[in-house]
């Protein structure tokens, strides 16, 4: 009788290493031992392979006494003791197991069918849960972002927590984490509000690692955290500059007063009313007709930013009573203006000109930028707005504005002259 070939011993897929008398076929999950015929099936590589091992083993276990080694064949040196009952290896069946997981870890994975054993040296033990309320208030004390920018994040914070009724990571679940996107989803309206609460939720998270909470625990949090999505598109930018005409309205209506300033400031400067409002003498070299700041867009970036000054608005800011050290414009009391009372204060203005209600102060801003991305270079223009420019300009913006100067013409060339002087 003619006797066939015998098969190829089965080949590991982690280590290459050659498994005699194991034979896999191709494609299935069905194994056989080739010296009994024995057929298992298995869908695990790892199990399968301890699985023969287990059924190819002599009946009694093989413990080496303390003191002997192993080698990776699997045969123990001298002073082997042949037992048969588990109940008499703790003396040394243990401790050797211990040396050999410490020693050998990867052999003790590949023996034992449980590849995680391999990483069994880099495996961390689980700390203390991080409390949520541990995670917002690292992130008030510690972190860099603005007082408004806190605020917000303690109000974005709390409705979390509240709708989830989460005390601590572990309870941070992903069943929690959907029933909170769901209610975001329902209950808020613009894409980049949503936005915005999701990656405020992720941010607090976050920060934990820079101040060495368990990396562990917030790695996993932040994991779970990937469900907080929307598929809501953000608003498309719409600029509204204002025109020339209402732009001089506004002018006329100042007058010779305070006013006159603002409104040549925001315009000159491309400026955010909030932004005017922090605008200080420090900055601004009248002589010179320069204005150079950093811009504090975030916490973490801030952006240098310049202009030239036109003779107007030296000869507006000149006519301005001087009533604090620092900022420029100020209250009666000498205090940095609060910007919503300046802004209904713009409203009343706007009144008195005869603009429509429709037009923001905002709009000058975009009227200045607008008109300075088509009149000089983009990168000219950033300067003037006090966008991140590309390149090494960021580095000299604050000794050299006249990088601004195109920018500023252009701005002029649309909205001036201006006619009318303050009294000096």
């Amino acid at each position: 009788m003619a006797m066939g070939r015998r098969p190829k011993p089965h080949q590991c897929s982690w280590d290459n290493k050659l498994i005699p008398g194991l034979y896999h076929y191709p494609g299935t999950n069905r194994w056989r031992v080739v010296d009994t015929g024995q057929r298992f099936t298995e869908a695990d590589e790892h199990r399968a392979v301890a699985r023969f091992l287990a059924m190819t083993k002599p009946k009694t276990i093989v413990v080496p006494t303390r003191g002997t080694t192993v080698n990776r064949g699997g045969v123990y040196g001298n002073g082997k003791m042949m037992i048969e009952k588990a109940e008499t290896l703790a003396d040394d069946f243990w401790p050797f197991l211990r040396e050999l997981l410490i020693k050998e870890p990867a052999y003790v994975a590949r023996m034992t069918g449980i590849p995680e054993l391999a990483h069994l040296a880099h495996l961390q033990m689980p700390q203390d849960t991080i409390k949520l309320e541990t995670l917002i208030t690292t992130y008030e004390t510690k972190g860099t972002a603005s007082d408004k920018g806190k605020r917000r994040a303690r109000i974005i914070w709390d409705r979390m927590t509240h709708i989830t009724g989460a005390k601590d990571l572990a309870e941070l679940t992903t069943e929690k984490l959907l029933a909170f996107r769901e209610e975001i989803e329902r209950t808020v309206d613009g894409g980049g509000t949503k936005v915005n609460y999701f990656g405020r939720i992720k941010a607090i998270i976050a920060f934990g690692l820079k101040m060495g909470l368990d990396a562990l625990q917030i790695r996993a949090a932040l994991d779970r955290c990937k469900v907080l999505w929307t598929a809501t598109k953000k608003p498309q930018v719409n600029p509204t500059p204002i025109s020339r005409e209402e732009f001089h309205k506004l002018l006329a209506a100042a007058e010779a007063g305070p006013w006159r300033a603002w409104l040549m400031c925001g315009l000159n400067l491309c400026m955010h009313m909030d932004e005017v409002c922090k605008i200080k003498w420090t900055e601004l070299d009248l002589e010179k007709g320069t204005y150079a700041a950093i811009r504090g867009k975030t916490a973490e970036q801030r952006i240098p930013r310049a202009a030239t000054l036109w003779p107007e608005t030296i000869a507006a800011i000149k006519a301005l009573p001087r009533k604090g050290p620092v900022y420029v414009f100020t209250s009666k009391y000498g205090t940095k203006y609060n910007r919503n009372t300046r802004g209904n204060d713009f409203g009343e203005l706007r009144e008195a000109a005869g603009v429509p209600a429709t037009v923001k102060w905002d709009d000058l801003r975009d009227g200045a930028f607008t008109a300075a991305c088509q009149g000089a270079t983009e990168q000219a223009a950033r300067v003037l707005a006090g966008h991140k420019a590309p390149g090494l300009t960021d580095n000299y913006v604050l000794r050299n504005p006249q990088y601004a100067a195109p920018a500023c013409d252009a701005v002029y060339r649309v909205y001036g002259p201006f006619t009318f002087q303050p009294a000096s």
